[in-house]
């Protein structure tokens, strides 16, 4: 893939000790929901009419914390390049991190405060289903422009009509349409070497999402031509799986592929790691192997299993050096790369910079106008709006997990979503 390149001057703005003490000592003592301010780049300490502001949703606690991180650290890393872009329209650019302590009740409120107190003119972020999903019916209420960045299912369509695109929600994730099918094709046509019919054995946590991602696998295996051997969904709650791993032993699989929730995946991989599965047949998995969870648990044991995503730091386009660099001066410290999940909430910005300058204009209507025939070259390759669904066309690589670390296997071309199939709508829960 050859991409050309672009040159980004970076700068980075230091917050005062002064203020980063007093701003977590305000938080300490208030346990509402309001919002705290996160002065993460050049013009965040601008005021006025002038500036843009952008909301950043990424949960600092509970379940989605580690995907709350890597959002922040996107965006902020987009922020610095934008800024040094000129900024939008020739207006510099400030975000506003909340923090929805991966609670869906929480969103409504932060979302309503960013963009009537802030005046947010975008809003970007979320990882957790039910967190955007009321996400997107917040940003329709309130008339703003929504990208959300994780993987999962569809959340694009209107919630009065499925048979729709919001015109106020965008998503820079992989649903399992997207990749699924590509990923079932490399491993039955490259893991086993024989002619024969590749065995799969599906494992599931007992969840609504990976139970029916699950059968969803085995159906489309199944049309590929392949054979399952074994399909089994267990509560997700067992801390114990040593003999749930050994019953998959003697219908000997080609391919054991794990479907494993969110909670449930530590402790799993944990225990296989200890067992000898991946001597014996080939461990693949799709969002379980995300490396937001694997960083819960430490992936040192893991070797040769494989996964498919959007993004790794190892891609080699000028782009993505381009991110790194901008990563490595804003995060010096840290010893992780940006996930896919980061790289989302920074292309998401860059996306959005090139709509608004597009349709110049931060107004709504304008910008969703201007939405429909985006593309830009963002770290994982070029990425194009695909007008039917508001979700993004983008190129999806296999991986191999070798003792932890990600290889870039092989580029397995540019994916997109059908129609608005299976589009999520339901509302959140408060």
């Amino acid at each position: 893939m050859k991409i050309r390149p672009r040159k980004t001057v970076l700068v980075l703005f230091v917050i005062s000790a002064l203020l980063a003490a007093a701003l977590v000592l305000w938080l300490s003592l208030d346990g509402k929901t309001k919002p705290a301010e996160q002065t993460s780049g050049l013009w965040n300490n601008v005021t006025g009419g002038d500036v843009i502001t952008v909301g950043v949703f990424a949960s600092k606690q509970g379940d989605f914390a580690a995907y709350g991180r890597s959002i922040e650290q996107g965006a902020m890393a987009a922020l610095e390049v934008i800024n040094a872009r000129d900024g939008i329209l020739g207006r510099p650019v400030r975000i506003e991190v909340v923090d929805p302590r991966s609670q869906p009740a929480l969103i409504r409120p932060l979302a309503e405060e960013l963009v009537q107190k802030n005046k947010a003119a975008l809003l970007v972020g979320t990882a957790g289903e039910e967190e955007t999903l009321a996400a997107a019916d917040a940003a329709a209420d309130l008339g703003v422009p929504f990208i959300y960045v994780a993987n999962g299912p569809l959340k694009t369509c209107s919630r009065r009509d499925r048979n729709k695109k919001s015109p106020f929600v965008w998503g820079a994730g992989l649903t399992w349409e997207m990749y699924l099918e590509p990923f079932l094709i490399y491993l039955g046509q490259t893991v086993t070497e024989s002619e024969r019919e590749p065995k799969f054995f599906f494992f599931a946590s007992d969840t609504a999402l990976t139970a029916a991602q699950a059968q969803s696998a085995r159906e489309t295996s199944e049309e590929l031509g392949f054979k399952t051997v074994g399909f089994e969904i267990v509560d997700e709650r067992i801390r114990d799986y040593y003999q749930d791993i050994n019953q998959i032993f003697p219908a000997q699989p080609d391919i054991l592929f794990v479907l494993t929730s969110q909670r449930a995946t530590p402790v799993f991989f944990q225990q296989m790691a200890k067992m000898t599965v991946q001597r014996d047949m080939t461990v693949a998995a799709l969002e379980t192997l995300e490396e937001e969870r694997l960083r819960q648990f430490g992936a040192s044991g893991i070797d040769n299993y494989l996964t498919a995503n959007r993004y790794t730091h190892l891609i080699k386009t000028p782009e993505n050096e381009e991110f790194l660099a901008a990563w490595r001066k804003l995060f010096p410290g840290t010893p992780d790369q940006p996930t896919a999940t980061a790289a989302a909430a920074y292309g998401s910005l860059l996306i959005a910079k090139a709509a608004f300058e597009k349709a110049k204009s931060t107004a709504a209507e304008p910008f969703a106008k201007a939405m429909n025939t985006t593309q830009v070259v963002l770290p994982q390759g070029r990425v194009a709006v695909d007008p039917h669904n508001n979700l993004f066309i983008q190129p999806l690589y296999l991986l191999k997990l070798s003792n932890g670390q990600y290889e870039v296997v092989e580029y397995l071309g540019d994916v997109s979503h059908p129609g608005l199939n299976n589009c999520a709508v339901e509302r959140a829960k408060e």
